[in-house]
């Protein structure tokens, strides 16, 4: 069996990797959609890491919908404690949906024990019953 050695990539050894990976894969239209759904891969990993510098990089390609599957991204940052991240989504991205997810949102601030993300939440959703709706492109600014 073959061993490889693992190498620790920086930060711009890693994006330059990716983009030429992506070069390739964009190039064949048969292996287009293999592309997008590696950009798609990564920049879930960069909600669940609450890595708002290489996320803003991945959406400079213009394949990243935060929207996607009833705003993921946003309920993925939630849920992995990213506070930061899921501000960050709700400032740049308008149209985030806060209400239609409320309920879930809730329930796993409190069973991870993510006591600010909670009270953020709340002071969110307080936002738009005040407003007599749900104040789905609403912004956070922090």
């Amino acid at each position: 069996m073959a061993t490889f050695a693992r190498k620790e990539l920086s930060t711009a050894e890693f994006e330059s990797a990716l983009h030429d990976f992506e070069v390739e894969l964009f190039a064949d239209p048969d292996r287009r959609k293999d592309a997008v759904d590696l950009q798609r891969s990564a920049f879930r990993v960069c909600c669940k890491n609450g890595n708002i510098e290489r996320a803003q990089w991945m959406c400079s390609f213009g394949n990243i919908d935060v929207h996607e599957d009833n705003d993921r991204a946003f309920v993925e940052a939630c849920y992995f404690g990213q506070p930061k991240f899921a501000r960050w989504l709700l400032n740049t991205f308008p149209g985030v949906d806060i209400c239609r997810n409320y309920q879930v949102l809730m329930k796993d601030a409190h069973e991870h024990a993510y006591d600010e993300l909670a009270r953020w939440l709340r002071m969110l959703k307080s936002q738009c019953e005040a407003a007599g709706r749900c104040l789905c492109h609403c912004y956070y600014k922090s």
